[in-house]
């Protein structure tokens, strides 16, 4: 576990590994937060692939999601006292005259959960890294 001082920075160095993977299908991982002698600092949980595109269904991580929520971020609380900051996550490259640079409606809802503060999405169509924050 690596602990990083900037999230930004973290993010930037997850999505520059993972954008160019998700041409077909989503990447998604959680970022924990920690706090050590009064200073926070971040670390990023698992990345795990979604599914790709498979009828009827569209690409996604809903799987690895309730992995991370429901088991990786418990455990890292008893490990560790870490903290959800963000659930990261990849969209792949959409069919020609779409897009998928914006949060579907379940990203949006994911924020309702609670423990999580913001969600983060990677498109792979362009090099933005975008943010929905609690």
């Amino acid at each position: 576990m690596d602990l990083e001082f900037d999230r930004q920075k973290l993010i930037a160095d997850w999505a520059k590994r993972f954008r160019g993977l998700s041409e077909k299908k989503e990447y998604a991982a959680f970022i924990y937060s920690i706090d050590k002698g009064g200073i926070k600092r971040y670390y990023m949980g698992h990345t795990y692939s979604g599914f790709g595109r498979n009828k009827p269904f569209k690409p996604n991580v809903i799987i690895p999601f309730i992995y991370f929520y429901a088991i990786e971020s418990i455990l890292e609380w008893f490990k560790r006292g870490s903290k959800v900051e963000c659930f990261i996550h990849t969209h792949p490259k959409p069919d020609a005259g779409f897009t998928y640079r914006h949060f579907s409606s379940v990203d949006s809802k994911l924020l309702r959960l609670g423990r999580i503060r913001s969600v983060c999405l990677v498109p792979f169509e362009n090099n933005d890294i975008n943010f929905i924050n609690q």
